[in-house]
């Protein structure tokens, strides 16, 4: 049964994904990859592509569950609340606070994407499945 849980271990997964990748702290893909070491370099290759195939099936789960008005609609909707958190002064608005807003919207995107089939399940009381064949890979 599809609950509370489900969607924070989700929203957890896309926001160290996110933030793994890049965070403006320097602990992240992005910045091990700027490192200069030549005894790194297949390590680097590895976990990249293995976020790359991360995002993408994340990505490809987020499209195929919210579709493309929906995704639209998530990314309006996401936008609009950090906005408004941000007018409020809730949330400062400087360079580094947006090196962290622009990731966790993301991460939350993600998160409402790959939790909206769970939820649409428990509200309709319906499961919602698509054949997704070959297109992760």
């Amino acid at each position: 049964m599809f609950s509370i849980n489900n969607v924070i271990v989700r929203f957890l997964f896309t926001s160290l994904l996110v933030f793994g990748t890049y965070n403006p702290f320097g602990f992240s893909y992005f910045h091990w990859l700027l490192k200069p070491d030549p005894m790194t370099l297949l390590p680097k290759i590895l976990v990249g592509l293995l976020l790359f195939l991360a995002f993408r099936m994340i990505f490809v789960s987020s499209l195929l569950a919210l579709g493309i008005f929906g995704s639209f609609v998530v990314g309006l909707t996401i936008t609009a609340l950090l906005a408004t958190l941000i007018q409020f002064g809730l949330i400062p608005l400087s360079f580094q606070a947006t090196q962290v807003i622009l990731p966790l919207g993301v991460a939350l995107f993600f998160g409402i994407g790959v939790s909206y089939s769970g939820i649409a399940n428990r509200l309709s009381r319906q499961t919602q499945s698509h054949s997704i064949g070959g297109s992760l890979f």
